[in-house]
């Protein structure tokens, strides 16, 4: 390998000319393709095809015409106005007619067609329209705004909720925030580079290539999103992920080249650079690459698109690294150092500070590792309270149209009310719903659920008319129903009277919102014991759907994949690690610090974002819960992120102890050379993940806040503490491969050779 990095050092500084001509042209279509990015990134993808709530929307919607994930409600309102006043019911009636109209709604229900009195508030200045829609999520959002505009009146309130209209506040908050943060990260670490290089050329150096990074990460995802779907959460997490890991290996890159520009030319000093700081990146990046790739197995987009778009941001960063940023240290060479800043409180010597500190870890590594791990340990309690959820309005800022929508319909109606519970009854054959027994069971079931403590009110075929009795129920037909008109516009959405007769559904509208636990309990309670419940039921499928059930299927799915799919990723980290090292305890040894980090991580992500402890400090309103898949993510991304730092100090660790010096010494020397880099690196990290946990959509704000925590232990307790305790307690171990292993694990040339080191201050006397 130390022949491919000296091959870049020489073909770089030859032709670095033609190279920067070339990355010009790169940079340009790259910027093309990131403005286009947006357009394509799909929305949604949460209803998880082999589900029970994907198979009973599907009922629902191909049987009833009634869909609990492509369903819309139009919510009317008015201060002033009575839902029964002419120019109220104009308003609406004009909208709920334009709406009628739209390819794309396949049914409008309102108050004044079916006359279900529960439609209306109890004030009687409120009432919905439940609309049923057609198409793929990604049509349904692009339509978002036109049916709003449908609906818009001058008179009342109208407002259009629903998952495609959350998807569109979603898609619509992320890019505005995208644009926000990034005027405001920029600036911040900039000045930040500054401080870290005292020089405003080598300080813009890591910005061109964050930058560029970024905008061919989002092409590639581009590229990628016309031959499957990436969801539009991809865009922030490039651009997230991408600036911080560019300006990472840009510091330790620039950082070891000024190093080498004290003791050679500018050719020999980016070969050095490249054969040591360029194969750190190097495998920094695949291991990141690696260990995110095992999610993109994972049968959820969200998810998977996440995963890809750290994937694509890894590899690019390496290709940034070694091809572009090279071409910019080879044209500016010695002028890396020039526009120098000086500050005065920058002053003062302090070579050897972090030699010092690393023999005083090592000196007692017993209480080192005693205190650090009981640090960790106390972040982490928190964790064990950790409660999941489901995503919904909550996750969207204050300001948006489907949150406070939502929210008017909750206190005109309860919170259950936008929420239902769908009970899918399916009998078998043409016909089979009339058989006396599942009417039996139909209406047993209706006078458990009226009778739940947990249910504010339900519908279904025994709702047509008041208080009725197990044998009207029995005796019920399609021909009782036709007879009165309006139990037949009552009935048309509760059973496919003009089809073939097979699906009847049972609605309950729960007490509480979606994510409460009394609402989850009503749904398990529903999936286990309903044909306990109305025996009836026993001759029919019965499937539960509504949002409550999504958020569990969701939940559930991503779980029962998740320990497969981390074991295969640690697993992968394992070997490659092992490859770097030639070693069998360092790889050990750095996943299990890891592990002890993202589980404190997790800790304080808890008592933020579900006790909402400083909340408001990062205009966080708690929902008392974490979101289902940001665990699965944020483990994932900082493992991979832990694992650059791990492996930047190791190998110059590494470096002293091939050139014969001792462990101690070596893991001192490390430190001395890395510490200030990692921490100046870290601290960028910090300020640009923490940038996004200052958005307004939920999950980004939750993963930038986690990672930026996640990073401040890493580079602080873990790296400058529990790292060098473990180092001296393993001694020359930490370097142990078995001879069994040794024959078939291959050793790859680090180039240690053309490395000259001075010893640091305090070093002399060597061991």
């Amino acid at each position: 390998m130390t022949t491919f990095y000296s091959w870049i050092a020489r073909v770089t500084y030859r032709f670095k000319w033609w190279l920067l001509g070339v990355w010009l042209a790169i940079f340009v279509v790259a910027a093309v393709g990131a403005a286009a990015s947006e357009h394509v990134l799909k929305v949604g993808g949460f209803s998880l095809p082999g589900t029970e709530f994907h198979s009973a929307s599907t009922v629902l919607s191909e049987d009833l015409d009634l869909s609990s994930d492509k369903a819309a409600l139009v919510v009317f309102h008015s201060d002033t106005l009575l839902v029964t006043d002419k120019a109220f019911f104009d308003e609406a009636a004009a909208a709920v007619q334009a709406l009628s109209q739209e390819e794309i709604v396949s049914e409008v229900e309102s108050f004044y067609e079916t006359g279900i009195p529960d439609m209306v508030s109890p004030d009687n200045h409120t009432t919905y329209a439940w609309v049923t829609l057609e198409g793929d999520e990604n049509l349904l959002e692009e339509e978002t705004p036109h049916l709003r505009e449908l609906v818009h009146s001058d008179t009342i309130e109208a407002y259009l909720i629903g998952n495609a209209a959350v998807n569109y506040d979603i898609e619509k908050a992320s890019a505005e925030d995208l644009v926000r943060i990034e005027r405001i990260t920029f600036p911040i670490v900039f000045v930040l580079l500054i401080l870290v290089f005292g020089s405003v050329i080598a300080a813009g150096v890591p910005l061109i290539l964050g930058l560029a990074t970024v905008l061919i990460s989002l092409s590639v995802l581009w590229i990628f999103a016309q031959f499957t779907d990436v969801s539009i959460f991809a865009l922030n997490t490039a651009s997230m992920i991408g600036l911080g890991l560019a300006i990472d290996f840009s510091l330790i890159i620039v950082s070891r080249f000024r190093e080498e520009l004290k003791h050679r030319d500018v050719e020999q000093a980016l070969d050095v650079t490249l054969q040591t700081a360029g194969r750190s990146i190097t495998f920094s990046g695949i291991t990141l690459a690696m260990t995110m790739s095992v999610l993109t197995l994972f049968p959820i987009m969200v998810i998977r698109s996440i995963a890809l778009a750290i994937v694509v941001v890894a590899v690019t960063a390496i290709l940034t690294g070694l091809f572009l940023l090279p071409v910019m240290l080879a044209l500016l060479g010695h002028r890396i150092n020039s526009v120098r800043v000086r500050l005065p409180f920058l002053k003062g010597n302090r070579e050897g500070m972090w030699y010092g500190w690393a023999m005083n870890v090592m000196r007692r590594p017993w209480v080192s590792l005693a205190v650090g791990l009981l640090i960790l340990g106390l972040l982490a309690l928190p964790a064990l309270w950790l409660e999941r959820s489901g995503v919904t309005v909550d996750t969207l800022p204050e300001s948006s149209e489907s949150r406070q929508a939502f929210k008017l319909v909750q206190q005109q109606f309860g919170p259950g009310e936008p929420t239902p519970v769908f009970v899918v009854v399916e009998a078998p054959g043409e016909g089979g719903i009339w058989q006396p027994g599942i009417l039996e069971g139909v209406y047993d079931l209706h006078e458990r659920l009226e009778a739940d403590p947990r249910v504010a009110r339900v519908q279904s075929l025994a709702s047509l008319i008041p208080n009725p009795s197990r044998e009207w129920m029995r005796s019920l037909s399609p021909a009782t129903i036709e007879s009165n008109s309006d139990r037949l516009r009552i009935a048309e959405r509760l059973v496919n009277i003009e089809g073939e007769n097979t699906t009847t559904v049972v609605i309950a509208y729960p007490v509480h919102e979606d994510t409460d636990d009394e609402t989850i309990a009503l749904m398990q309670d529903l999936r286990a014991d309903a044909e306990e419940w109305a025996p009836g039921l026993s001759a029919a499928r019965v499937l539960v759907g509504g949002s409550v059930a999504q958020h569990y299927d969701f939940d559930q799915v991503v779980y029962d994949q998740f320990p497969l799919l981390l074991g295969f990723s640690l697993l992968v980290t394992f070997v490659i690690l092992m490859l770097f090292f030639h070693s069998l305890i360092l790889p050990i040894k750095a996943i299990l610090l890891n592990i002890v980090s993202i589980v404190a991580a997790y800790g304080i992500l808890v008592l933020v974002f579900q006790f909402g402890f400083g909340a408001s400090l990062i205009g966080l309103d708690s929902i008392g819960a974490i979101l289902s898949y940001t665990p699965v993510l944020l483990f994932s991304i900082v493992f991979g992120l832990s694992t650059d730092y791990e492996v930047f100090l190791l190998t110059r660790v590494r470096e002293y102890y091939v050139q014969g010096k001792s462990n101690e010494e070596s893991v001192a020397l490390g430190l001395e050379k890395t510490a200030g880099i990692i921490t100046a690196a870290g601290l960028i990290m910090i300020a640009v993940f923490g940038s996004f946990a200052l958005t307004g959509v939920l999950v980004i704000k939750e993963i930038g806040f986690g990672l930026a925590v996640a990073v401040l232990i890493d580079t602080t307790i873990v790296r400058l503490v529990l790292v060098p305790a473990t180092m001296k307690l393993m001694g020359d171990r930490n370097w142990w491969m078995p001879k069994v292993l040794d024959r078939f694990v291959p050793h790859i040339d680090e180039g240690e050779s053309v490395v000259a080191v001075a010893p640091a201050p305090g070093a002399a006397g060597g061991r």
